[in-house]
């Protein structure tokens, strides 16, 4: 079992949730996995203080499967397709998270997540790459606080923007 909760001054539901039987090859064994819990903790707020999200993405059938993966209490309150608009849109609606690729027209993302964080030094960003090689993926995790590799969006992604909201809020600059 793992604890995905963090120590937080949201109030906050929490459950576990069950995940199936599932059937893991390691090495050329197969490995039986039962059903386990996993321990979740999602906040609790009214409707009208939703986490607002910013879906930035070149391809628009990927705006999509994001936008139908935001996990409750958040919702996207715009998209971008570029790195410019992705700037603009991000100082224009203040969000509180961009999910951000990194492989954009215009400008990369880690660039346009360098000026969105200057605009906008309280929204968290997380990258969403097909991107997987290392040195690009510590780059972008000296701008941004998570980096989900497109080929695990299914698994990462729900999970990675449930802890970057629960972290505590990123301290303004002086």
């Amino acid at each position: 079992m793992r604890h995905l909760a963090a120590i937080s001054a949201i109030p906050c539901v929490s459950f576990y949730r069950d995940f199936p039987d599932r059937r893991r090859t390691l090495r050329g064994v197969s490995w039986r996995i039962g059903v386990y819990q996993e321990w979740i903790e999602l906040p609790l707020m009214p409707r009208s203080e939703q986490w607002r999200i910013l879906l930035v993405d070149d391809v628009p059938a990927w705006r999509a499967i994001v936008r139908d993966m935001l996990p409750t209490g958040s919702r996207s309150v715009g998209e971008a397709s570029d790195g410019p608009e992705a700037v603009s849109k991000a100082t224009q609606l203040q969000p509180d998270v961009v999910i951000l690729d990194i492989g954009l027209p215009g400008f990369n993302g880690i660039h346009a997540a360098k000026l969105i964080r200057q605009a906008c030094p309280r929204t968290k960003i997380i990258f969403l790459s097909q991107q997987a090689d290392p040195d690009i993926v510590r780059a972008a995790l000296t701008v941004g606080e998570a980096y989900v590799v497109k080929a695990q969006v299914n698994r990462d992604l729900p999970s990675a923007i449930t802890k970057v909201l629960q972290a505590a809020p990123a301290a303004l600059p002086l």
